[in-house]
């Protein structure tokens, strides 16, 4: 079988699809717990236009962090996860 010599393309869903995907995980004052990466992007006007496919192969990816809070933004930890989040809603 042979795959995509570029690497993996991933389909990047329209940002209301993200959207309403975030506003569906939202619980209040309940931790909504992310792990963010970052690729890094050769020739960003070509992404951003939709003119090409991301591209999220292992050669280009530059950092991952987390877990974390999306909502409060602090860093995951036993003691964080067990109490309630500061900020009730999104």
């Amino acid at each position: 079988m042979m795959g995509n010599p570029a690497g993996p393309v991933a389909h990047v869903p329209a940002r209301d699809v993200l959207y309403r995907r975030l506003e569906a995980s939202d619980r209040e004052h309940e931790h909504l717990w992310v792990m963010t990466a970052a690729w890094r992007v050769s020739d960003p006007q070509t992404y951003a236009t939709g003119r090409a496919p991301v591209l999220l192969d292992g050669e280009s990816l530059v950092m991952v962090s987390g877990p974390g809070c999306f909502k409060c933004e602090q860093p995951w930890t036993r003691k964080r996860a067990a109490q309630p989040c500061p900020v009730g809603w999104l």
